[in-house]
């Protein structure tokens, strides 16, 4: 995890165990400005998987009939 000035980049989070003080910190002033209206913008642009066995899904339908 990295704590930058009170912003906070997860990769993935797991537990909260793990967490230093610092970093519950951070979230919690993240939440804050979510809260307060604050937009997301990432960093990275990202991308998401979201059709993967549609064909394959469609070919099974397909027999079924």
């Amino acid at each position: 995890m990295i704590v930058q000035s009170e912003q906070v980049s997860l990769k993935h989070l797991l537990t909260v165990e793990a967490l230093s003080d610092q970093e519950v910190m951070g979230l919690i002033h993240r939440g804050n400005a979510f809260k307060k209206g604050a937009i997301w913008l990432p960093r990275k642009k990202q991308y998401f998987a979201a059709n993967l066995f549609l064909k394959i899904v469609r070919a099974h339908i397909k027999v079924l009939k």
